[in-house]
């Protein structure tokens, strides 16, 4: 905002802006989808000193869960409400553009997403391994054509290459360290990314992150059930509504549990991991509000698989496996939040308790 400011001011570009500068848009897009509302006003702000330049929010409904309510009854409902969304916004560009819609390269596009979907899928779960290929330190860059770059080949052949790289490693036996002791999961929260040199202290404790659940935001295709259409922008839709109700329909198969609870639980299961470890951000709170409930959740309706030990009077011993967990704070990019010690400090004593588990475990 302060960068259109000036560029406005001046009446031209600024002199030696970054990466070329930022351009004066012909129109602006914005989304408050899920949890990021404020982001419908960041526009709003920048026709201020814009006010000739037309804006067009595209609402992408979150569809809500509850477990005594089957969602498929009313999910035709949501699909409806998107596709006007996207239909309107294919108006609204016409109109402005002067240039009509090229639905055939639209298809074309969204099968490439489609394939780019499958395709992320299918190199994160290579972090399955034991020793696991990847951490999320490395995920959270990975994520960028993913959030950013979707539709694009760049983007497919990015994830193309991130598969084949992955199982290299594999084959090689090569992990994100070379003695894996513990695997954990990032199971909520945005890092601070002025501090992602924290993943490679966990390292050192010989501690690894194979999944995460921040910015998985896709899953293959063949899994959501889609429904066939020609349409493009109704695919969207339905890739969209069935990415939530995918989890919707796995959650209500657990009592108790919900559609966050259960991703984590089958990431800890599939991923064999033996600590939560999540990070409340204080600049997101509407995303990192429940992180203390979900960890409640996890604990009152998880069971781990018991495991069969020898006791030391020789007898076998039914134990269930303990799962540790850790909630660090600070922000995602204000620094005065963030102490290094006070952090490294709970992670050690996270590392402690985690051995203690194994050693009882043991």
């Amino acid at each position: 905002m302060g960068f259109d400011q000036w560029r406005e001011e001046l009446g031209e570009m600024p002199p030696e802006p970054p990466w070329g500068g930022q351009a004066r848009p012909s129109v602006m897009l914005s989304s408050g989808q899920i949890l990021c509302d404020p982001r419908s006003k960041w526009y709003q702000a920048a026709q201020q000193y814009m006010p000739d330049v037309p804006i067009y929010n595209v609402g992408l409904p979150w569809p809500l869960y509850e477990e005594d309510v089957d969602h498929h009854e009313v999910e035709d409902y949501y699909v409806k409400y998107i596709l006007e969304e996207l239909r309107e916004l294919v108006r609204f560009l016409e109109k402005h553009f002067n240039k009509k819609m090229d639905w055939d390269r639209l298809s074309e596009l969204v099968n490439l997403s489609d394939k780019t979907w499958n395709m992320i899928i299918d190199a994160y779960e290579l972090r399955k391994a034991m020793p696991t290929p990847m951490g999320t330190g490395d995920a959270m860059n990975t994520m960028v054509p993913m959030t950013f770059m979707m539709g694009t080949q760049e983007a497919y052949d990015f994830y193309k290459d991130l598969y084949e790289e992955l199982k290299r490693k594999i084959a090689n036996k090569e992990g994100v360290i070379p003695d894996e002791k513990y695997r954990l999961i990032w199971a909520g929260g945005l890092p601070s990314w002025f501090a992602l040199s924290d993943f490679n202290y966990f390292n050192s404790k010989g501690a690894v992150f194979p999944v995460e659940t921040t910015y998985r935001m896709v899953e293959r295709i063949d899994r959501l059930d889609l429904p066939h259409t020609n349409d493009p922008l109704e695919h969207i839709a339905w890739r969209w509504i069935r990415y939530w109700t995918y989890w919707y329909d796995k959650a209500r198969k657990r009592p108790g549990s919900e559609p966050d609870i259960e991703r984590i639980i089958q990431y800890i299961e599939e991923y064999k991991i033996d600590g939560i470890v999540m990070h409340a951000a204080f600049s997101c709170r509407s995303w990192h509000v429940g992180l203390i409930w979900q960890l409640n959740q996890i604990a009152k309706i998880y069971k781990p698989i018991p495991t069969t030990i020898i006791g030391k009077d020789g007898r076998k011993e039914r134990v269930y496996r303990e799962l540790p967990s850790l909630i660090l704070e600070s922000d995602i990019v204000d620094i005065s939040t963030y102490n290094e010690a006070d952090t490294r400090a709970r992670i050690d004593a996270f590392i402690d308790t985690l051995e203690a588990v194994k050693s009882k475990g043991e």
